[in-house]
């Protein structure tokens, strides 16, 4: 029984992993704006290497998600339910897949 009980609560909250994808998201925004404004005053070299940091943060962004996923046991104790949890991933990903595709 005490086996069973310690899976249920984990030393490494899943809410982490939540965090750094946040982070990611963010960054990628950040780095998509920058991305536009070399655009619109033509320094495509610069565009260039935005837009494969963008690509890179949502590369970095997406292996987070798959390691979450891959490693949130079905019966943890979470503050919300499980699929509450993996659709508010599952969105904040989106906004960075499309950021990639705007740039």
């Amino acid at each position: 029984m005490r086996f069973v009980l310690s899976n249920l609560f984990r030393k490494k909250s899943p809410f982490d992993g939540l965090k750094e994808h946040s982070e990611k998201v963010t960054l990628g925004i950040r780095k998509m704006k920058e991305a536009f404004l070399y655009y619109i005053d033509e320094d495509f070299e610069n565009f260039s290497r935005v837009s494969e940091e963008v690509i890179k943060l949502e590369n970095d962004a997406d292996w987070i998600k798959g390691n979450i996923r891959n490693h949130l046991p079905k019966g943890i104790f979470m503050p919300v339910d499980r699929t509450t949890f993996l659709d508010c991933l599952k969105e904040l990903d989106g906004i960075l897949d499309i950021a990639e595709d705007i740039v």
